[in-house]
This record gives C-alpha cells, structure tokens and sequence, in this order.
C-alpha cells in the first residue's frame, strides 16, 4: 500500500507537464530514471528524487526570476525529505546540487538553502507553509493550464502526503519503543551469557569427571606391559568416552597409544590389526576416529595377514551364564569367621554335545566351584586349563551342593582370521571402495567354508540375485544365478543358533555373526518352490525354527 500512496504523489507531478512540455520523462533521462526505480526499487526516496529531477528542470527552462525564491523552497523541502528518510539515498548526488536557473530567470545561480522555505511534506499542519508552496505553483506561470491544474489539486496531493508520513512513521519506532527494544536486547544478551556461563561450567566438570575415570583405568594396570589392557583401553575405553555421556577425547591421557597400538601390530595382535586394518579401509563405526595414518595397502596387507594366521584354541566347557553375586560365610587364615562376597554363576544356556551337556549340566544350575576353588572370573579360569582337561563343577540345584567331573572341549578362542576375511570380502563388494567381485566372492567364501553364518547369507543372496547388497552401492557378479547352491547356503546357515557374535562385529558392525535374514529366504524359496520342490510344510518347519530363534533372543 506504502508503494501505491506515493507512486500515485509521484505520477501527479510528473503528469502535470509542469515544465511546458520540456520536462518530461521522454526528453529528460533522469526524471525517466527515478520513475524507474520508485516502481523498482525505493517508492518513498526514489519518488523524492523524482520530484527533484522535475523541479530542477523546472528551474532550467520555465522558472522565472520573481519565483526563484519559491522553487528553491519545494527543491528544500525535497532534499530534507529525502535526508530525513535516512541513507541509504537514492539520489545522493542530488543533495549538494544546485538549481541551473536558466534564462527565464535571469541566469542566476543559487542554492534552495538560501530561502529558509519549511517543508511541506514533514509539517502539514502548518497553513502558511502549504499556501505558500500552493501559491508559488499557482503564479510560477498564470498562463499554463496544467500549472492551474496541479495547484487546484495539490490540496488532494498534500493529503496523499500526508499519509505517506504517517506510513513512514509506522515503520519507524518511538523513542519510547526503540528504548523498550534496546533493553530487551541487553536483558537477551545477559540470559545468553549467563547460559553459555553454565554450559562452560558442564562442559568443565564433564572433562573433570571424565579424566578422573579414565585415570582409574590407566591405574589398575600399566598398559606399557599388558598389551591387550592396552588395546581395551585403547580401542573399546577411549570410544566411550567420546560416544558415551562424557563426550570427551581422552586420548591425550595417553600420548603414546599409537606407538602401543603399533607395537601390538608388529607382535601379531590379530584384534588390533584388524581394528586398525579395517578404519584404514574406511570402516570406521566410532564417533572417536583414531587412526594410525595406515594406507589401504597397509590395511590391506594387515588383514590379508590376520586371515592368513593360524587358529588359536582354547578349553571351551559350553554354558552362558548369569553372573549373580552371593555373600558367604568362611574362615579366615586366623580362623575368625568372616563374610565374603563371591561370583556365582546361573546356566541360562547349554549346548548341545558339549562338555557340559554330556555331564549332565542343566538349565538353573549354579556353579560356584572349580577345584574346590572360588571363580572370580570364569572365562579365564576355563581358559587357565587346556582342552581335553578333566575338571571337577561345584553347583547348586534347587538349594541343593552337587559337583561333577567333565571333560573341557576344544574351541576357536577367537574369530578375528574370519572377521578379517569379511572385512576383504565387504570391502571389495562395495563399488565405492575396493569394487572387486572375485575377490569379494573369494573371501565370502572362505568366511563361510570356516563357519560364519553370515557369510553363508552373503554367499546365498550372490547366488540367488548376483548381489549382496545394493545395485547403487554393491557390485554386480557376472555369472550364472544357482538357486539351489543359494537354498544350500541358506540351509546351513541357520543350523548354528548359538554362533556368537564376534567382538569385531559388536564394535564396527562388520564381523561375523548369525544372520536370520536365513530364514525369511528360505520361507520364500520352500513356499514358491525356488531352487526346490514347493513344499509348504518345510516352509512351515522354517517359520516355527524362526519363532523358537527370536523367543530364544528375546529371553536372553
């Protein structure tokens, strides 16, 4: 509306052929300009300066001498409208201008300044000054009929004036507003400082709190000596830190880890040459992106290594547990009775064939004795014995002492050769990063020939679709789909319910592990007769194993 009021004062100027036909937009450039920008750009400053173009033409070419005096009080009152409405100006080059009165007016130069005219647009209430102006437009010329015509309308013209003031001064604030407004900025200031004042003073005590827990782990035990404490502290604690509710880099604590982690390396430490191997190849699932500035060649070759290592075993006995903590009663070396707190340890799982299982082992039990020995961690005192060692079990069963002699089993102590061969296959499966189908196939397979159950899924789904994964991400293998090898594959890896997930794929998603995508596959392929006989029991028999699986998950 602003913009409408005032190109409507405007056109009422310029249509009024005030210069006797020589000021016009046609025959002079600037009048055409400003015209331009009012319905461009600026409607209020650009039209003042309008109104100026028009008045100087005015002085050039029809102004006579006896109203210099009034000319020069409108081009006042213009260029202090024009000052009051603030930069930035539209026709700053206007305001230090000086009328060319031409020959009409005896050539005489002057500036508006010298008259001390009031400004009709910014006092309207003032009579004088409007019968002023309007009798100054009236006998500039009492011969020209478009002069008569704008001095009998400028009464319209002065109201259109003034309610463009009174929009001007809608936008512009009071001393009382703009007073309100600066406090409210001040009181915001203060509430903004107080509050970065307080998260500094959290984020402090955050950092405080964080190293003096990080210290307790450097305390318990020296990670100079004790290489894989210092990979746990390393790789699993100081993520943590960062990840967890500390959300602080602790890793300058320990300003040395990476020539501890490097060292590890050349010892053969499978679990940090796999950690630090993979992020060298871009699988980096932590928030804390520590690296050892490994090239993928390196990486690479520290996998190729770690696939290439021979298995470890360890004693294995074929239970999970709950650790429960139980408080007894015993004698100390000066024979006082004394309360001890001890780890007791509640079957939840046994598997089938196992050292347990064949002892006869059951769900509920509570071991609490090997040897006669309370077990602080039982893990480690499985691992103590070799395989194929006969122990004596001290358990509880339903209140009541019992104990067993068992044999231990034999076991993989780690997966990290396996976690390493998925990490290849992954890599080279992925377009953006090693895009190598016969090697992904490659090492998908030799994951799956040593037991991963996901590499088995992997295995199938190439099979079955000439994809694992993605058409965007994934590469294409070029050879002909066997549906029957993929039911083959499918079928084996769900046969291993218990198949724990390695440590690798805890921390970075990417080791081996149980997939039961297996099973909704295979539900499919048994139910549409895909690489088999359509057999809707078998389908069913898969649907149930599938219930049993996550009923099992789901208790545990």
């Amino acid at each position: 509306m602003k913009k409408k009021i005032l190109l409507l004062f405007f056109s009422l100027l310029l249509q009024s052929n005030y210069s006797s036909g020589q000021c016009t937009e046609a025959k002079q450039p600037e009048m055409a300009k400003y015209m331009h920008l009012t319905k461009t750009q600026d409607a209020q400053g650009c039209s003042q300066c309008g109104m100026l173009a028009l008045y100087f033409c005015s002085a050039t070419y029809c102004v006579k001498q006896e109203d210099i005096a009034k000319v020069g009080a409108l081009i006042n009152a213009c260029k202090q409208n024009i000052i009051n409405m603030g930069q930035p100006y539209c026709c700053p080059d206007y305001l230090n201008k000086s009328p060319d009165w031409g020959s009409m007016a005896g050539g005489t130069a002057g500036t508006a300044s010298s008259f001390g005219m009031s400004n009709p647009m910014t006092n309207s209430s003032s009579n004088d000054s409007t019968g002023q102006i309007l009798n100054a437009l009236s006998n500039l010329n009492p011969g020209n009929s478009a002069l008569s015509n704008y001095a009998n309308n400028y009464a319209q013209g002065q109201q259109i004036a003034d309610l463009a003031v009174g929009i001007v001064d809608l936008f512009t604030p009071s001393p009382a507003e703009q007073a309100r407004r600066e406090q409210a900025r001040l009181e915001a200031e203060k509430r903004a400082e107080e509050y970065r004042k307080i998260e500094l003073e959290k984020r402090m005590e955050n950092e405080k709190n964080a190293k003096n827990k990080f210290n307790d782990y450097l305390k318990t035990k020296n990670i100079s000596n004790d290489e894989n404490y210092a990979a746990f502290v390393v790789i699993d604690v100081m993520d943590k830190f960062i990840s967890d509710k500390y959300n602080y880099d602790v890793s300058s604590m320990i300003p040395d880890w990476k020539s501890l982690m490097n060292k590890a390396i050349d010892n053969n430490n499978n679990y940090i040459s796999i950690v630090f191997g993979g992020k060298a190849l871009g699988f980096n699932y932590n928030r804390f992106n520590y690296e050892l500035d490994l090239s993928k060649d390196q990486g690479i070759k520290l996998l190729e290594k770690v696939v290439d290592s021979p298995k470890k075993y360890g004693s294995y006995i074929g239970v999970a547990w709950d650790v429960i903590k139980k408080t007894i009663k015993e004698k100390n070396n000066k024979k006082k009775i004394v309360s001890k707190e001890i780890n007791t340890y509640k079957i939840n799982t046994i598997s089938e064939g196992s050292s347990a299982s064949i002892a006869g082992l059951k769900i509920d039990d509570v071991i609490f004795k090997i040897n006669n020995e309370y077990i602080d961690d039982f893990v480690k005192k499985i691992q103590s014995f070799k395989p194929e060692t006969k122990i004596n079990i001290s358990f509880l069963r339903a209140g009541k002492e019992y104990s067993k002699d068992l044999v231990l089993g034999k076991t993989e102590i780690d997966s990290y050769n396996i976690d390493a061969m998925l990490i290849l296959a992954n890599y080279y499966n992925d377009k953006n990063k090693g895009e190598n189908p016969e090697k992904a196939l490659y090492y998908f397979t030799k994951a799956a020939e040593n037991g991963s159950p996901n590499a088995m899924y992997a295995l199938a789904q190439i099979y079955q679709y000439n994809l694992f994964g993605d058409k965007k991400n994934n590469v294409k293998y070029k050879f002909k789909k066997n549906e029957e090898f993929a039911l083959e594959w499918y079928l084996k890896s769900i046969i291993n319910t218990n198949y724990e997930t390695s440590r690798i794929k805890t921390i970075y998603n990417i080791g081996t592990y149980f997939e039961p995508k297996s099973y909704d596959e295979l539900i499919t392929m048994y139910k549409k007769g895909i690489g088999c006989k359509k057999d809707i029991a078998k389908a069913d028999e898969i649907a149930k194993l599938k219930k049993e699986y996550l009923d099992k998950i789901a208790v545990k």
